[in-house]
């Protein structure tokens, strides 16, 4: 991209502060932002308490870690959101990543699993850590390790929901969703 997603200003807002809102709004009784403290995130208004989780300098262990550090200081479900998914609805998240029964849930795509629009539970923590200490880190391998073992439930999404899971990566796919984007998120 060029510069720091996290920064890059959609509708007005930092990107990382737009995620932020959607989580705030769904009522959890804790949200993190992970982020790196080189990043200098704040929020000015600071009316959401929100935590911020630094990644240990060096750590390499990417979101994987940031989801394991989470899981064992909070010990409930932890939903993931990230940055450069900008068209994710707080009405998507509300309706549909309900948790149950320490199940976790996420959704797929013609890709595969999608791990960064996710619900992550305590359940999930064994497989977590053992998949770190062999230092397998794709979260999509993980989740089909928890599908198995029937601790993750999959949903596909509809045609009409799949523009909210894309990813902005580049320059052009930053145009096209901001193109895209009309009315809240």
């Amino acid at each position: 991209m060029g510069e720091d997603k996290a920064l890059m200003e959609w509708r007005g807002k930092p990107l990382w502060l737009v995620q932020l809102d959607k989580l705030c709004s769904l009522g959890a009784s804790h949200v993190i932002v992970a982020c790196r403290e080189e990043q200098h995130l704040c929020n000015e208004d600071d009316s959401t308490h929100a935590t911020l989780f630094y990644d240990p300098p060096n750590d390499g262990l990417g979101p994987m870690g940031v989801i394991s550090r989470a899981l064992n200081t909070y010990q409930m479900p932890v939903l993931v959101l990230a940055v450069d998914m900008p068209s994710m609805t707080l009405a998507f998240l509300k309706s549909k990543i309900a948790i149950i029964e320490n199940v976790g849930r996420c959704f797929e795509s013609e890709h595969g699993l999608e791990p960064m629009a996710a619900l992550y539970v305590p359940a999930m923590l064994p497989l977590i850590e053992e998949s770190i200490a062999a230092g397998q880190l794709s979260l999509q391998k993980l989740l089909r390790r928890c599908v198995q073992q029937e601790l993750l439930h999959v949903q596909k999404f509809s045609e009409v929901e799949k523009h909210l899971f894309s990813n902005v990566n580049t320059q052009i796919e930053w145009r096209h969703e901001k193109g895209r984007s009309s009315g809240p998120a």
